[in-house]
């Protein structure tokens, strides 16, 4: 009997033999045609609308059958791809930090599994520093700085923008891979009219789960104003377990337990926050309170919080914590930035054959009646994202701890 794998993989390959057919000889696995056969195999088989398939195969069929280098088939497939008008679809090259972080979120089962990838179990690791960048315009901006990893003891700051890597202009969303180890020379600009500025950082091996949930679990901090102790959390993804039970540790432990109110930080590198994220937040469990033999009383909320809290929201807000900022502010919450990202679909995974990564909605979702793919969450108090060369600095973060402080009845003129 045949594994799914096998049937895939053989779909994939008769799919392959027709789309090379203008090439006139048989093709690999992992050759240019035979991936982007196998893409449009896997969006036939799997995407939520099949006649969009079509549609966008009519238009980029050519440019799919015409594909004869690993360049020319990226940019036929991501035009195939955006053709389809969905969030949670697209494609992902092993040299970015996008796929490796996407790789041990979904943990794709097929039509190639991860210990074929990662040897010997499956484990996701990749060489590189502890940043993720966003390109705005033609200039790529630290947007974080990874918790625990060389990045942060290097002393980069969100904000600053990348210009070369090793003497070489930098490739946007480059996870800065090397020999472990290996000392990379990053120049920086902090100010917009700034020189340059050199910082020496080494490779580490790097596990995406581990590094964002060190990340969660160390932007739990106290943010003083004006006399008020606010609680600030960020999200920086909402997808495990062990992030679920870390907001729920922080929440109900000191620094952040005593807390006059909270600031939870929506801007998140990805999704994945369970539909009920937010009665974490705005649940009635009872405060627990515990007293030791010395006397020594402890009080935790068991990590719901209850109390005066805003959100921070931008165009990073997306999937799952896109629904969590919806349900937030339909409960009273103020949302505090920009609209968030629209990208609220069901996503599932493949690997493929030339080892990249295949990202394909296959669900439609609808939240309290809502489609809020395409269309996002706008928020009750528009702040803007001025990221570039901002030095660590977060006018965000300053209008949501002053909304906040207002809420809590401390304003600046008291």
């Amino acid at each position: 009997m045949q594994t799914r794998r096998q049937i895939i993989r053989g779909a994939g390959t008769l799919a392959a033999a027709s789309l090379s057919s203008a090439l006139g000889r048989a093709q690999p696995a992992d050759a240019p045609a035979a991936v982007c056969a196998q893409v449009v195999e896997l969006a036939r088989a799997n995407f939520i609308f099949p006649a969009r398939v079509e549609e966008a195969l009519a238009t980029h069929r050519h440019a799919l059958e015409a594909a004869a280098t690993p360049a020319e088939a990226t940019r036929a497939i991501d035009d195939f791809l955006a053709a389809l008008g969905l969030s949670h679809t697209a494609r992902y090259a092993p040299s970015s930090l996008d796929y490796y972080e996407n790789l041990d979120i979904y943990r794709p089962r097929g039509p190639r599994t991860l210990a074929a990838a990662f040897p010997p179990d499956g484990a996701v690791v990749y060489a590189g520093v502890g940043i993720a960048t966003e390109t705005f315009g033609s200039a790529s901006f630290v947007t974080a700085v990874y918790a625990d990893t060389p990045a942060e003891a290097a002393g980069f700051l969100a904000g600053d923008e990348i210009v070369g890597l090793d003497g070489k202009p930098f490739r946007p969303n480059d996870p800065m891979s090397g020999p472990l180890g290996a000392e990379r020379i990053v120049s920086v600009r902090r100010r917009k009219d700034a020189p340059l500025v050199e910082i020496s950082v080494k490779v580490a091996s790097l596990r995406p789960s581990d590094v964002l949930l060190a990340s969660v679990r160390k932007s739990a901090r106290i943010v003083e104003s004006e006399g008020r102790r606010f609680a600030y959390l960020r999200m920086w993804a909402y997808h495990s377990e062990a992030i679920r039970n870390q907001v729920d540790r922080s929440l109900s432990q000191e620094p952040l337990a005593s807390a006059d109110g909270l600031i939870l930080d929506l801007r998140c590198r990805w999704g994945g926050a369970r539909p009920d994220a937010v009665n974490t937040f705005l649940g009635k469990a009872p405060e627990f309170v515990t007293t030791s033999r010395d006397g020594r009383r402890r009080s935790s909320r068991l990590g719901r919080w209850g109390r005066p809290m805003v959100a921070i929201v931008n165009h990073r807000t997306r999937s799952g914590t896109e629904v969590l900022a919806h349900s937030l502010a339909a409960n009273g919450v103020p949302l505090v930035g920009s609209r968030t990202a629209g990208a609220v679909a069901g996503g599932q995974a493949f690997l493929l054959d030339d080892d990249s990564l295949l990202l394909l909605a296959v669900q439609t979702v609808e939240v309290d009646g809502a489609t809020l793919e395409g269309v996002g969450v706008e928020p009750t108090l528009a702040s803007p994202y001025d990221l570039p060369y901002s030095a660590g600095a977060d006018c965000q973060l300053e209008a949501a701890t002053a909304l906040l402080r207002r809420m809590t009845g401390r304003t600046s003129a008291q």
